[in-house]
């Protein structure tokens, strides 16, 4: 299951923002679910997405893919996207996968 929580940040011009926080483990099988929830908040005209890596203890190629597909999407949308809570073992994988520079602005 994953959470969704949805706020407004204060300020003049106040913008939506999406906080998208997994609620169980792994990661793998809430792909479709973070999938639905991101294409939602991107056609909503939401300005910020945060994902909460908190409880994902592991990344397989398809949820890389996603990710990726997730940052295209984002830097085409003029959106920001950002990782919060990214364990040692998330940060290697990005790292071997060559996946850290891209990502370089989301953590």
């Amino acid at each position: 299951m994953v959470n969704i929580d949805v706020h407004e940040e204060s300020g003049e011009n106040p913008s939506q923002g999406v906080i998208i926080t997994f609620t169980e483990k792994p990661f793998i099988e809430q792909i479709s679910v973070i999938k639905q929830l991101f294409n939602e908040a991107v056609e909503s005209g939401c300005k910020e997405i945060t994902i909460d890596f908190e409880k994902v203890d592991y990344l397989c190629s398809t949820s890389l893919a996603e990710l990726v597909r997730m940052k295209k999407i984002a830097t085409e949308k003029k959106l920001n996207l950002k990782m919060l809570h990214l364990s040692a073992y998330i940060m290697e994988i990005f790292r071997t996968t060559r996946l850290l520079k891209f990502f370089h602005d989301e953590i």
